[in-house]
């Protein structure tokens, strides 16, 4: 099953806003408006994150994974977010932004003022890097705790992909593992992998899960030429960027996982994790 299958929901409801077009970037972007969502130089690497938060829990998950990014090393990375809240929730997204950027993340945001599925949000954000736009983009969900060495590995691995390469992908994670508690850095993912709370992707013999359950590529697990990204948003109707399984047709139609053109790795640390995933 896709994660967005696991995870919520994301077909918009009726009459569902946010009622905010604050922007809590320091940059000003008015939706519908900029172009480009930014007039500073794009890194050839850039995170985007897409997300309606519906509740407290989403928003309190948010923010861990805002404070794992924050933590990266030796860099942080560019992040780009677009994101929706039912209105008693978005002053808590505000805050969790304000505080990443507060922390030196560069963080750049598109409040939208209407509840949004992720993929339309993901193809805000790319247009609005359509003046600048990256070499390359990666996603992160609202509820994934990246390892401190996340960005640095996809920053090393893409720079380093063949020519001709479309997307570059790593398929280690880790996943909650029996009755495990929801850990709050990485530090703590660490701690339940060492106890036997957690494991790691490629270790299906230890995990006795089967390997399409537990190593099935999706496009969290990727960095993807931005071309192909743009690519993908002008080729797809809205019904396609709106349905709850429009990351089957990215993932599969749009990027090509399973293509030649896929550049694969593994870390070399056996023990990295890359990011927690806790609904596995």
């Amino acid at each position: 099953m896709c994660r967005q299958g696991i995870r919520s929901d994301w077909r918009c409801r009726p009459g569902a806003s946010m009622r905010v077009v604050e922007h809590a970037s320091t940059v000003s972007v008015p939706v519908g408006v900029q172009k480009s969502i930014t007039n500073a130089p794009t890194p050839p690497l850039v995170c985007f994150l897409a997300c309606h938060i519906s509740d407290k829990g989403r928003a309190e998950a948010l923010e861990r994974t805002l404070r794992s990014i924050v933590a990266q090393k030796p860099r942080r990375p560019h992040l780009a977010v677009s994101w929706s809240a039912d209105f008693v929730i978005a002053p808590l997204v505000r805050r969790s932004l304000k505080r990443a950027q507060a922390a030196g993340l560069p963080v750049h945001v598109l409040a939208q003022p209407e509840q949004l599925s992720q993929f339309e949000h993901l193809r805000r954000l790319a247009s609005a890097y359509e003046a600048q736009p990256p070499a390359w983009v990666y996603f992160t969900d609202d509820d994934d705790l990246w390892s401190e060495q996340r960005h640095a590995l996809y920053l090393r691995h893409c720079a380093a992909a063949p020519a001709g390469t479309l997307s570059v992908l790593c398929r280690r994670k880790a996943l909650p593992f029996g009755a495990a508690s929801e850990p709050d850095d990485a530090q703590a993912v660490y701690e339940l992998l060492s106890a036997g709370c957690a494991r790691l992707t490629d270790a299906n013999a230890k995990d006795g899960l089967e390997e399409h359950e537990h190593n099935m590529a999706e496009y969290f697990d990727a960095a993807v030429r931005f071309a192909v990204v743009r690519n993908f948003f002008s080729e797809v109707p809205s019904q396609v960027t709106s349905h709850r399984f429009a990351d089957l047709a990215f993932t599969h139609v749009g990027v090509g996982l399973r293509s030649a053109r896929c550049h694969r790795f593994m870390p070399d640390d056996e023990n990295e994790f890359v990011y927690f995933y806790s609904r596995g």
